[in-house]
């Protein structure tokens, strides 16, 4: 065997990613009986998967369980999608959720930045996620009167925003 052979059956094939992550959304949730559609796009490098239909507000879940389960989802998507040779930064929203989460933390941050810079002390805020807290340091990084940062690591990391 060559290594040219070799080389050729280790490629993966070139696969649609768009086409395979609803495909395997609409799996996942035919398997869990829920009535659900996806759509997808890739927008620059990234690859968004929104989530809508019927049984929507099960898949949200109640409360703070509502952030996990997308997260969840995004998270086995992205490794189904590597698995096919697909490296981009994989996105999921359900009915509009994450969106309208982002608007409400851009609100909160605008009020911590008014706090921190009334004060003129550091605010901390705790239980964001990874991708919560990249919301807040997006809204905020255009703001020469404060700057923030992220401390701590794994579910103990926060989020501070100090007077600049």
């Amino acid at each position: 065997m060559t290594d040219e052979q070799t080389n050729e059956e280790n490629e993966q094939p070139e696969v649609d990613a768009i086409e395979f992550g609803e495909q395997w959304l609409a799996d996942v949730f035919e398997r869990m009986n829920f009535d659900l559609d996806v759509s997808g796009e890739a927008k620059e490098d990234k690859l968004y998967f929104d989530v809508s239909g019927e049984d929507a507000e099960i898949l949200l879940g109640v409360g703070t369980s509502a952030p996990k389960s997308i997260e969840s989802i995004q998270t086995l998507l992205s490794a189904a999608l590597s698995r096919v040779g697909d490296k981009r930064q994989v996105y999921v929203d359900v009915s509009g959720f994450r969106d309208q989460r982002a608007e409400r933390l851009d609100s909160v941050a605008e009020e911590l930045r008014d706090v921190a810079t009334r004060l003129g002390k550091k605010v901390t805020i705790a239980g964001l996620n990874s991708y919560e807290r990249s919301v807040v340091h997006k809204a905020l990084e255009e703001d020469s009167s404060v700057k923030t940062e992220s401390e701590g690591k794994g579910i103990f990391r926060k989020l501070s925003i100090s007077p600049a």
